[in-house]
């Protein structure tokens, strides 16, 4: 999957959660999280290794957190920004 596929279902994801549609927003985190998989060499590439594993790290944190809108500000801003 091309990094503007991936680039315009993260934003459609983090409208989902700042519209307050959390499972699906979830849902759709998980699958494409999946998807990014094979496109995760790349991807680390475009924001460093190290730095996606924090940003990872941040977008678990704040879903144990219920911490939606940071969810959408992180996939927004700082994966796909």
């Amino acid at each position: 999957m091309a990094y503007d596929e991936l680039a315009k279902r993260g934003h459609l994801i983090a409208n989902h959660f700042r519209l307050g549609f959390e499972a699906d927003g979830n849902d759709a985190l998980a699958s494409l999280i999946d998807e990014m998989l094979d496109e995760l060499q790349m991807l680390s590439k475009k924001v460093g290794g190290i730095y996606l594993n924090r940003i990872l790290g941040n977008i678990i944190e704040a879903q144990q957190k219920a911490d939606y809108i940071y969810i959408a500000d992180i996939i927004e801003y700082e994966i796909f920004g």
